[in-house]
């Protein structure tokens, strides 16, 4: 037998609602009978008519759902990429990729062969500073990537995992230390800073400007002091370090390690007061890369693009 018609359920409908009517009316009698029999004969209206139909209406948008190509709402967003020198040359790599947006960025980076290390970074431009927090770490070798953060919340299996036994709690403490909300420093936070405020190139040179200056005078104070002491720069690529000389005493040694991790006491209004022992390592690359950020800013009255 085929499926009954609209009229076939109209005519349904209409003999539940009298019979309905009718019983109620017999059994309670009067106007009581009459408000009972129509209370029952709506009941059965929906549950043998109207839900059937959203059951099946249902059905139908499932399953146009299943054909029709997946839709991110993200799909138009821009990304920017960039990449930093090598942490192992010539066969390692460091890119990044931000998506603004969302106020996120995928770093990637190898040290020559496998495994190949992704992080997801959530971050937030406050003013001048850019703050970041990790949202995901895995280490991919062959197979499926062995997460160590996920969704901001560590995985010690994974760590485990992924680290010899020696090292795994320093990499539970690393992480601890970084999907906690802090500053994010050197080249990455410039590179954040031109894409954040890019459709505002005056703004984006008053603090890409500002913070060349500070860091050019900060470098130089820490590269006097170590001079002085009679410290030898050894360059690695891209980064350098200061090592005493022969025979130097081990008071002088001790100067020199701790003005390279500013550990030294000193005013917080110095140039050098809040740079980084990895800052002052990377020096040359952190103002190259301000260097070019700033020759990239659009003279004023170009047009740019939100």
């Amino acid at each position: 037998m085929g499926e009954p018609n609209s009229r076939d359920r109209v005519n349904s409908w209409q003999t539940y609602f009298w019979a309905a009517a009718a019983a109620a009316i017999i059994y309670f009698g009067g106007l009581s009978g009459l408000v009972i029999g129509v209370a029952i004969a709506l009941y059965l209206a929906i549950t043998l008519t109207i839900l059937p139909k959203l059951r099946k209406g249902e059905e139908k948008l499932q399953a146009l759902e299943k054909r029709l190509p997946p839709v991110d709402e993200l799909d138009e967003e821009e990304e920017f990429s960039f990449s930093l020198p090598d942490p192992a040359p010539p066969d390692g790599w460091e890119s990044y990729t931000v998506y603004p947006l969302r106020k996120c960025y995928e770093r990637q980076y190898c040290f020559g062969g496998p495994p190949t290390h992704n992080e997801t970074w959530e971050y937030d431009v406050k003013d001048s500073q850019v703050f970041h927090r990790l949202m995901d770490a895995n280490e991919e070798n062959f197979d499926d990537p062995v997460f160590e953060v996920i969704n901001g919340t560590i995985s010690e299996e994974g760590v485990t995992e992924n680290s010899s036994a020696d090292y795994a709690s320093r990499t539970v403490e690393r992480h601890r230390q970084s999907i906690q909300w802090h500053e994010c420093r050197g080249s990455v936070s410039f590179e954040i800073l031109a894409i954040h405020f890019r459709s505002q190139p005056s703004r984006v040179r008053e603090i890409l400007a500002r913070k060349q200056q500070k860091l050019k005078l900060g470098f130089a104070e820490m590269e006097k002091k170590l001079v002085a002491l009679g410290a030898i720069e050894e360059y690695h690529g891209d980064y350098s370090h200061f090592t005493a000389p022969d025979g130097a005493p081990e008071d002088v040694k001790k100067q020199i390690l701790n003005i390279q991790n500013n550990a030294q006491p000193k005013s917080k209004y110095s140039d050098s007061s809040r740079i980084t022992s990895l800052e002052f390592a990377c020096r040359k690359t952190i103002l190259a890369t301000l260097s070019r950020l700033l020759s990239e800013v659009p003279q004023q009255g170009a047009s740019t693009t939100e």
